[in-house]
This record gives structure tokens, sequence and C-alpha cells, in this order.
């Protein structure tokens, strides 16, 4: 059974923060007294103040590790279409086709590039493929490998700054988008919500069309078995696995090469760890479309949450996030509850 908070706990907080507190715990009690209440992975009954951090890291997580990794991609080939041709290593480097032979005994390579990111930092590579030539068009091709770095690399997707490295292996691209094997060793974004640090290898496949005033529409899907996030969000530190990841980030950009609008959708099992609340594994999946706001954070849409053997429905508002709770996951909404849309991604981590 839940335990209600000792008295100087609840009389120590700000007086609205107070009642909520108290009433929460009040109601989590009541719910496990009569067998309702998901459960984490110490078998434990859920909480109400629990599922809503639950919910806080659904909602949060995904987002960052889809905007971290979309944004490495985008910056990457952003630079390489910027860069200026760098000379090819000498052979005896292992750095061209050796003639004659009928087959490549080493790939060919550049040297390291070092292109300014588009709000500061910058983003270098070394790339290496079959075809010296297709390297230095300024363009992804199949068969080349990117071993890339960012510098407090500012990216065009505001806000979002990176460091760390991926190394990059092109499967198939052309003129409307491509397909990646990419793999993140400390990648870390880092912003106006925290400092989120990505690590794995996914699949990356991009789309790319044009829109009707002469800007584009990019559509990222991101699909990985396994991934891990490390997040710090004010001094919380957390960590996330990744699995079954499938997930698509759609960034709308204008004539002018600027982020109109950004949104996310797919599924996902996210297990959490985070001193804040007991280890769990949470089914994930949005409902329709996810528009993130100017503040990098989810503003309307929705998703659903499953823990243990009941379901979450989470939808936003303009202003608050309406949480219902559906007991043994059988279709029946039993609670209903309403959160400010700040406090509730303040949960996360």
């Amino acid at each position: 059974m839940t335990r209600l908070p000792e008295p100087a706990v609840c009389s120590s907080r700000p007086a609205y923060r107070v009642r909520r507190a108290c009433v929460v715990a009040t109601a989590a009690t009541l719910l496990a007294a009569c067998g309702g209440g998901g459960n984490s992975d110490d078998g434990g009954a859920v909480s109400d103040q629990n599922a809503e951090g639950y919910a806080a890291d659904a909602a949060t997580m995904p987002v960052m590790a889809g905007t971290t990794a979309s944004a490495a991609t985008v910056t990457l080939q952003s630079a390489v279409a910027a860069a200026t041709a760098a000379p090819a290593k000498p052979a005896a480097e292992g750095a061209t086709l050796e003639s004659g032979s009928g087959e490549a005994r080493a790939l060919a390579s550049t040297g390291t590039n070092v292109v300014p990111c588009a709000l500061g930092g910058t983003v270098s590579w070394v790339a290496s493929g079959p075809a010296l030539d297709l390297l230095l068009n300024r363009r992804l091709d199949a068969g080349e490998t990117y071993d890339v770095s960012y510098n407090n690399c500012a990216t065009a997707i505001t806000g979002v700054v990176l460091n760390g490295t991926v190394q990059v292996v092109v499967n198939a691209a052309d003129t409307t988008g491509f397909d990646l094997s990419t793999t993140a060793t400390g990648l870390t974004a880092t912003t106006a919500q925290g400092r989120f640090v990505l690590n794995g290898s996914w699949q990356h496949q991009l789309r790319v069309t044009g829109t009707a005033n002469g800007g584009t529409e990019r559509v990222n899907r991101l699909v990985t078995p396994l991934a891990t996030l490390d997040s710090t969000v004010g001094t919380r530190q957390a960590r996330y696995e990744l699995r079954q990841m499938d997930w698509t980030a759609t960034d709308l950009w204008n004539g002018s090469g600027a982020l109109v609008s950004r949104s996310h959708d797919g599924a996902l099992t996210l297990f959490a760890s985070t001193p804040r609340r007991p280890s769990a594994t949470l089914q994930v999946a949005t409902l329709g479309t996810l528009v993130i706001g100017a503040d990098g954070l989810a503003t309307s849409g929705g998703f659903s949450l499953v823990i243990g053997g009941d379901k979450w429905s989470v939808s936003y508002g303009a202003t608050a996030v309406t949480i219902e709770l559906d007991i043994g996951n059988n279709g029946s909404v039993e609670r209903t509850w309403v959160v400010q849309r700040l406090f509730f991604h303040g949960e996360a981590g």
C-alpha cells in the first residue's frame, strides 16, 4: 500500500503544492487499497504522482532522442554540401584505389573537413568510400562512411547544441533522401530542457519533399532495437533505454532555410531508471502526432502509456495536459485529471 507523506514533508512545500501532494497521495492510497494502480518493475503500486513523472518521461525522452539523432544528420548533410573539397590522402596512406587489380585494396578517402555550424561551433569529419570523385561531390552517396565529430555545434534546429561523435554509413541516397546506418558515441544535445547523451545504433531514413512556398519537408524515420539516453535536467540525472523504437521526426523548413515547425510520432518500449521513482518499463505510443513548440517540448497531440496492466492516455491543450487512467487497460476510464503543461514537463527526468 502507498504510504502517505509525513506531515513535515507536506508542510515544507508551498501551499498549492502541499494540497496537491497530499490529495494525490491520498487518492493513490485509496486506489492501491482497491487493487488499482499499475506496477513498476519493483512490484509497487504506481501513484498518480509517479504516473505523471513516467508520462513526462514518455513525452520528453523519445522526442529528445529523435531530435538529437535527426539534428546530427541534418547538420552533417548541410556541412558536406557547404564543404570545400579536401585533397585526397596520398596512396602510401591507403587513400586511393589500387589500379590494375580489378578490386579495391583500400577505400578512397578525403582529409579532415571542418565546417562552421549554423549558429556557432563546428562539425568535422573524415569520409571514405569506393569512389573519390563521389566523395568530393558534396553529397552523401551509397557506400560512403563518415566519421563525424561535433564541437559545440549550434544547429539549425534552434536551441540544440551538439557535441560527441557519430559514424554514418550511407546505404542508399538520391535527391529525395537517404537510408543511413548510424552509430553514436556520446552524442550530446544541450537544449533549454537539459543535457541529453545518446549512445547506440539506429537506421535513419530521410524523405525530402518540396513545399508550395519554396521550402522543404524533411521526414526522418529512426529505428533501433536498443539505444540509451542519459539525461540531466537541472540537477537531476536519469538513464533511459529506448527499446524497439520506431520514431518519426518531421521538420518543415521555409525557403530561407529556417525551421518553421516540428512534429514527432511513433512507438517504443522505454525503460526508465531515475532516483525519483521506481524503475519501470513503459509502453509508449503517440496518439496522432506530437507537435513540438518553440520551447522544444510537445504542445499539442497526445500519447498513451502502459505500465504493468494499466494505461494512461495523455492529451495536450493550449496550456494544460489531461491525463486519463484506465485501470486494467480494458477501455474504461476510472480517473481524469489536469496538470499545467510546464509543470508536467518539469516532472521529466
